[in-house]
């Protein structure tokens, strides 16, 4: 008996007299869990670069992307790997794609290790998502969500993952200051260095063709009922086939479209709440392409916020998942 136990948020010590043997309460301070990184700096270049190709296949293509951040002999290099791209708000690797076998050993070797990650939420706010807390808490290293992408300057969300534990990033330890914010003063430091990470990049940085090769965009074919009655059409998963759609819905409707809302900030929103709920739109929508009932109270949600009566939010909704599907219940009926 002569380890430290817990016992109801509370740390126990053995401890033995002549009397008793058990255990006794330690009195310790209430503090903040802090770690601090003592290894190499990403430069600004790396990351300028990085930024740069995010930033711009987010903005355009809306969909997320993810390079690693990847640590050998004083270094850091970050990296593409082959991913299911073009999903909205999600990604995922390809383990047994080629390239990524061929580019690790063209650009890697032994030594080398991923040291964290960073990927986009588009021109959504930054955060880190429980679908990101599960992905990340085992990969030792700084893990950063960019956001804003069509904004001047980035809103981003940065976290350590060590030993099964978050902290806080402070970024000054993580990237390599240039000379003029390394002159500055201790205190105005930290904004400064932020303007150069999420504001001051400069235009035209180059990134390595192959990153953008290993963006994999992946073709399925889906029948839903859309306007003028029932047809198979082709998804480009993501932001492409939904560009498409909305085209398609603008030609057909012109005459009723609806001028009191933000539609491009509807649908943002609500693929914001299939990412934080973590699901794909068909998992939303039944086998007649009616939006399911547990999804009925973010709509609700949603037409309050754009304005909409909750018909029309869930018309919309379910236009901009696939399908078009006209509802009759009353706002009454939904709990």
């Amino acid at each position: 008996m002569n380890e430290l136990i817990t016992h109801k948020g509370k740390v126990y010590r053995p401890f033995e007299t002549e009397l008793f043997t058990g255990h006794e309460v330690i009195a310790l301070p209430e503090a903040v869990p802090s770690l601090h990184w003592k290894g190499p700096k990403i430069t600004l270049l790396e990351w300028w670069q990085l930024v740069a190709f995010l930033r711009k296949f987010g903005v355009e293509h809306e969909a997320q992307a993810t390079l690693n951040l990847n640590l050998a002999e004083g270094k850091w290099k970050a990296w593409v790997n082959p991913q299911k791209w073009g999903t909205g708000m999600a990604t995922n690797e390809i383990a047994d794609h080629p390239h990524r076998t061929e580019d690790w050993a063209v650009n890697f070797g032994p030594g080398w290790q991923k040291a964290g990650t960073v990927h986009t939420h588009c021109k959504a706010a930054a955060f880190q998502s429980g679908t990101d807390h599960a992905d990340e808490k085992d990969i030792t290293g700084l893990h950063i969500t960019l956001g804003h992408l069509d904004k001047a300057r980035l809103d981003h969300h940065a976290r350590v993952s060590c030993r099964g534990s978050f902290f806080e990033a402070d970024l000054l330890q993580w990237f390599e200051a240039p000379p003029e914010v390394a002159a500055l003063p201790p205190p105005v430091r930290p904004s400064v260095m932020l303007w150069y990470l999420f504001e001051g990049v400069p235009p035209g940085q180059p990134w390595p063709r192959r990153w953008e090769e290993n963006l994999i965009v992946e073709q399925k074919t889906v029948t839903g009922f859309l306007t003028g009655g029932s047809r198979d059409f082709t998804q480009d998963d993501g932001a492409t086939w939904r560009a498409r759609r909305r085209q398609e819905e603008k030609e057909e409707t012109q005459t009723q479209t609806l001028s009191k809302f933000d539609e491009a900030a509807f649908e943002h929103d609500l693929f914001g709440c299939l990412d934080h709920i973590q699901a794909k739109p068909d998992d939303v929508l039944d086998d007649h392409f009616n939006i399911e009932p547990f999804f009925e109270t973010e709509i609700k949600a949603l037409a309050i916020r754009h304005n909409l009566t909750f018909a029309e939010a869930r018309n919309l909704a379910a236009q901009l998942l696939g399908a078009e599907v006209v509802y009759a219940q009353p706002w009454s009926s939904v709990p």
